[in-house]
């Protein structure tokens, strides 16, 4: 079977790679058809790259605070799908052409690695989200007393006790 001719690794690794560069050639080309050169000036498509360029590289390079939702196009065949929509906003300009076959190219690479391989990428989670216990991520669990600043039992003054001197 021809799934089976290159490692997984790999087909994610080329993907990934093909990915920075079509995310950064995007944003550079986009931006250079902004500028008027001849008169060949895209107004509207030179904008509309940048914009695709940078949510690729937030797609392939994850910051925390903004992957988590797009954990969606962490199914490799979604993102495969997508990167290949990409390329028509970039065959609209003669800059934007060689970004526009990065994209197909990651695209098909993506797919290949969600479809045959049945790969995924890893999903984020979102910051301070609930644990399967009910705390919050990150914060100390103040029930369970591994708080820093002593053991408590509660959170609120009516489960800590009556103060001294009052009956």
């Amino acid at each position: 079977m021809a799934s089976h001719a290159v490692p997984a690794s790999k087909v994610k690794l080329y993907a990934k790679y093909l990915g920075w560069g079509t995310s950064a050639a995007f944003v550079v080309l986009g931006g250079i058809s902004i500028i008027p050169i001849a008169g060949f000036s895209r107004y509207i498509i030179g904008p509309i790259c940048v914009v695709i360029g940078l949510f690729m590289a937030i797609l392939e390079i994850p910051v925390p605070f903004i992957a988590w939702m797009l954990n969606f196009f962490q199914d490799y065949r979604f993102r495969g799908v997508l990167y290949v929509l990409f390329c028509i906003p970039a065959f609209m300009s003669v800059f934007t052409i060689a970004p526009g076959l990065g994209a197909i190219a990651t695209g098909a690479c993506y797919g290949f690695a969600g479809v045959f391989k049945k790969e995924k990428g890893t999903p984020i989670e979102r910051p301070g989200k609930k644990s399967a216990a009910g705390a919050v991520e990150g914060e100390p669990d103040v029930e369970a007393g591994s708080s820093k600043k002593g053991k408590k039992k509660g959170k609120s003054l009516a489960s800590q006790g009556a103060a001294p001197g009052v009956i």
